[in-house]
């Protein structure tokens, strides 16, 4: 049996981010004499539907699978800036603001989709010299590299 038109629209709902209650009025589902509970009670029986939590489940996959793309576009949009402006950071002796910026904000960016934020402080307290309580001890003979991961690093394509 196929779903109606109003068990589509309550599934499309739930797939947006609405919970139950909200896709069932939104759904287009007569409310107007129902108390708060009763909304809830016939929104579940909605949801348990084969029909309904089939097309639930494809349409959590589709959003999921369509938001690590876009993650994977970002990273790879990010990184491409990121060394662009790393090359024009290392070609000037007189670094420009844009490029510094436009390589701490590419960083930061990185950082956060990937979710290394905690892993690159570690590393790099254990790289540059930070010590535990957070003060810098400082190697004038070190050079300072920037902790950049290889994309192969951020998607979790190599083993650790």
């Amino acid at each position: 049996m196929r779903a109606t038109a109003k068990q589509a629209a309550f599934a499309r709902a739930i797939v947006a981010g609405l919970n139950p209650s909200e896709a069932y009025k939104a759904a287009g589902y007569s409310t107007a004499k129902m108390k708060p509970a009763s909304v809830a009670v016939e929104a579940q029986k909605v949801l348990k539907n084969p029909n309904v939590s089939l097309m639930v489940r494809d349409g959590l996959n589709s959003a999921a699978t369509a938001a690590v793309w876009s993650r994977v576009e970002a990273v790879k949009r990010l990184e491409a800036v990121n060394w662009k402006c790393l090359e024009e950071i290392k070609a000037s002796d007189n670094v420009s603001k844009a490029a510094l910026d436009g390589f701490m904000s590419s960083m930061s960016a990185l950082n956060g989709l990937t979710n290394v934020r905690e892993e690159v402080v570690r590393d790099e307290q254990a790289r540059y010299g930070y010590m535990t309580n957070g003060e810098l001890w400082e190697d004038p003979t070190a050079e300072f590299v920037p902790p950049l991961l290889p994309s192969s690093d951020i998607r979790g394509d190599v083993d650790a």
